[in-house]
């Protein structure tokens, strides 16, 4: 049985509450919000929850092939589980001081979704 999770806005990157109560899901959607947003090595009981994107401070050579590497890195487990399918990582670095993280993939269903991620540049 899957578990079930608070909803997170993909958009906002917060979570949402209707009538006082968090609105749960489980989506593939809110899943990959989670592990891109969410430090590797910041859960405890799961260290290799999470991406790497944090360590990335600043632009350098080679530092949006690192930020792909990173972002299909963290969502491996979904691939590897069958939850999602046909994955693809795009790294958008036109503003200097950000990146914006563009993942494409087929859920379960077949659908085609889209989550974008901004990880902003701490010293950029």
């Amino acid at each position: 049985m899957p578990t079930t999770r608070r909803y997170m806005d993909p958009n906002t990157r917060d979570y949402v509450v209707a009538s006082g109560e968090y609105q749960q899901d489980n989506t593939p959607e809110s899943k990959v919000t989670a592990r891109l947003r969410t430090k590797r090595g910041s859960i405890r009981v799961l260290p290799n929850f999470g991406s790497l994107l944090h360590t990335i401070k600043g632009p350098f050579a080679g530092y949006d092939l690192l930020a792909k590497r990173y972002a299909t890195e963290c969502l491996d487990d979904l691939v590897t589980s069958g939850e999602i399918r046909e994955l693809a990582v795009e790294v958008d670095k036109t503003v200097r001081s950000a990146l914006v993280i563009v993942v494409s993939y087929r859920n379960r269903r077949g659908r085609k979704q889209t989550v974008r991620h901004t990880h902003r540049l701490t010293g950029a």
